[in-house]
């Protein structure tokens, strides 16, 4: 299409429309841009909606060219991307599948979230071994045993071997056995099936049952040796 373009009509997204979801998984509602050509065509292209505001507040002046109008959307659409993950950056660490798979349920489209994540990681704004490392040692202060911790990290996209090897060299088996005391030490022991119960609690932690198992006898033996 090398018609100029002689009108624009940005629609935003109705947030009160039935289709309108929320949640962290959710995926946006879109704003649609319309160009409209001399002749009469229109195409219609789908963006995130902070891409269309901001498209709102500095349309090219008309008429222009059809390519010159697509490419200032998505010149636009790019570094808004950008915007938005260092946004989300600033708010805490992520892991590069995490925020791919965010920006993406705003409607950016994947070669915007490319060239985001490429600028990102040379910034060092984005580091999957920071984050590794960053949410490893938050969540051994929560109290989390090792599989929680591994399965965690899978959910949030770290599933290279390397990476999940590098988490593991910060759990090591006595760290493991330490954290789990700690954890079981907090709790009251109960009046019946005691060893059953504080066993299922620390799995529910993520510590396996062979740790589990060790930590709780030890704990009960000390209770009957008072």
């Amino acid at each position: 299409m090398d018609d100029s373009v002689v009108d624009i009509l940005i629609t935003l997204p109705n947030r009160r429309a039935s289709g309108f979801t929320q949640g962290p998984s959710a995926r946006r509602p879109q704003a649609q841009v319309t160009f409209t050509c001399e002749q009469g065509r229109s195409r219609t292209f789908q963006v995130p909606t902070r891409v269309a505001k901001a498209f709102q507040k500095d349309e090219p002046d008309l008429p222009v060219s059809f390519d010159r109008a697509r490419d200032a959307l998505f010149a636009l659409e790019r570094r808004c991307c950008l915007a938005h993950l260092v946004e989300m950056l600033s708010r805490r660490e992520h892991a590069e599948a995490e925020v791919r798979r965010k920006l993406a349920t705003y409607g950016y489209h994947a070669d915007a979230i490319d060239a985001a994540v490429e600028r990102a990681r040379d910034l060092r704004f984005l580091d999957d071994r920071r984050f590794v490392s960053s949410f490893v040692e938050e969540r051994k202060r929560r109290g989390w045993g090792r599989r929680k911790i591994e399965r965690e990290l899978a959910q949030r996209g770290v599933r290279s071997e390397e990476l999940l090897d590098e988490a593991a060299e910060h759990l090591s088996e006595d760290a493991e056995r330490e954290r789990a005391r700690q954890v079981i030490a907090r709790r009251r022991i109960p009046d019946e099936r005691a060893y059953e119960k504080l066993v299922r609690h620390l799995m529910s932690k993520g510590f396996s049952y062979g740790v589990a198992s060790e930590v709780v006898k030890e704990r009960l033996k000390g209770d009957e040796d008072l």
